[in-house]
């Protein structure tokens, strides 16, 4: 959700829908997409979202991300739709329950250390 979070706050939230559902996000989502693969041009891509009902760390730590402010309400309804957007690139869009992105992320990095392949992976 990172770069989700980096476009929302990065963008203004008058960028919205003609009917007022903002898209901020969205389209800073779609930018840094585009960006990211003409200049590293990867063979193969991933994105990853954290997936509701927290993590195995959640239950190791009571204040695990304790500090963290709440998500914006008009950031919420964007994370759909970017997933969306990944799947009619055909990007596939990766959660694994009770594993953050960024777990899932590294697993795929950690396994792909034996089999060159220059992989770009984006944590949303």
């Amino acid at each position: 959700m990172s770069l989700a979070f980096r476009a929302f706050f990065a963008l203004t939230t008058e960028i919205k829908t003609s009917e007022g559902l903002v898209t901020n996000a969205l389209h800073g989502f779609g930018a840094m997409l585009h960006s990211l693969i003409r200049s590293q041009q990867p063979v193969a891509l991933a994105v990853a979202f954290d997936l509701p009902g927290g993590t195995f760390r959640d239950a190791m730590t009571e204040d695990y991300k304790g500090g963290r402010a709440a998500t914006p309400v008009e950031l919420e309804p964007q994370f759909d739709l970017i997933r969306n957007m990944c799947e009619v690139l055909h990007i596939p869009v990766l959660g694994v329950t009770n594993f953050e992105a960024d777990d899932v992320l590294a697993t795929l990095h950690h396994r792909r250390l034996y089999q060159p392949l220059h992989k770009l992976l984006l944590h949303l």
